[in-house]
């Protein structure tokens, strides 16, 4: 993946910090991924001038040997402009991908909110590719520990139990209510999606 050591290690401050909050107090609020989403759109615009820096250094100021350099060069060496466009459109879509592929699980409340506007501050960081491919990670990781916790639990019939209850109520009243029960057993074995969204995020730096 191609991912810089500042993105790697902004993500990973990222989801640290949201995984703290979410365990501590079973949320994530917003004010915290304003604040992330703020130092993100920094990071990218230091990262888009930084590249359009070293574009500008490598051609020379006359545009006229500057473009007979770019098609004599054998690539394509987009102009800065052309790459500012770039840096947006790939953070545009990598923010928007985490809400077209969760969304559906946001609107049965089967995941949080803030657990998707998590992800998508992370598309925003990572890009379109890299935020694809948080999102299937994140996915994987959460079924491996979802296992373990059923398996820890021993909980497999009575989690089937309470999926069917969820889906016959939501047949049944058309109503839409969080999927995390308290107040019982599953309570205390409730997976905090924000796990592996970290865990997602270090490993898109391997």
């Amino acid at each position: 993946m191609d991912m810089t050591f500042g993105m790697v290690m902004l993500g990973t401050l990222i989801a640290a910090g949201a995984m703290i909050q979410d365990l501590k107090y079973r949320k994530i609020t917003n004010r915290y991924l304003l604040v992330c989403l703020a130092a993100v759109i920094c990071f990218r615009i230091i990262m888009t001038a930084r590249t359009v820096r070293l574009t500008r250094m490598w051609l020379p100021d006359d545009p006229v040997i500057a473009e007979i350099l770019r098609k004599s060069a054998g690539i394509q060496i987009p102009a800065g402009w052309k790459i500012v466009l770039l840096a947006i459109r790939d953070a545009v879509f990598g923010g928007i991908i985490p809400g077209l592929l969760l969304g559906w699980l946001y609107y049965f409340r089967m995941i949080g909110g803030a657990d998707i506007k998590l992800l998508m501050v992370l598309g925003i960081l990572t890009g379109a590719r890299n935020s694809f491919a948080c999102v299937w990670r994140t996915a994987l990781f959460g079924a491996v520990i979802s296992v373990g916790i059923i398996a820890a639990y021993r909980s497999g019939s009575e989690r089937l139990q309470y999926l069917g209850d969820y889906v016959g109520r939501y047949l049944r009243t058309g109503g839409r209510e969080a999927y995390r029960e308290t107040g019982s057993w599953i309570s205390g074995a409730n997976l905090h999606l924000s796990v592996p969204v970290l865990m997602a995020v270090l490993s898109l730096g391997i």
